[in-house]
């Protein structure tokens, strides 16, 4: 919350997560997430709707050619490096279109 967020989950499972987000915000309505893990990242963009985002900090895992014909995910990784400069993910999120 303290980078800008309008909602955060700390759900200790993915299982856990996914049912939060679809009871928040419906089945198909997910825009986009942000991964800090690189452990579900495949899950995650699972839930988008199509061309929803998905900003990865841990870097991008393998992911399946299924998974991003379906979606079609708009994927953004993260640098971390500079994030002291911004207290907004969107601004380290142009940071990393820039680095």
């Amino acid at each position: 919350e303290k980078l800008g967020e309008d909602l955060v989950y700390t759900q200790s499972d993915f299982a856990g997560l996914a049912d939060a987000l679809q009871l928040h915000f419906g089945a198909a309505e997910v825009q986009g997430a942000l991964d800090l893990t690189g452990t579900h990242t495949q899950q995650l963009i699972s839930h988008l709707i199509f061309c929803g985002r998905v900003s990865c900090l841990a870097g991008l895992p393998a992911i399946e050619q299924h998974v991003l014909m379906k979606k079609a995910p708009n994927i953004g990784i993260v640098s971390l490096c500079g994030s002291w400069l911004s207290n907004s993910v969107c601004a380290q999120q142009r940071m990393a279109f820039i680095g």
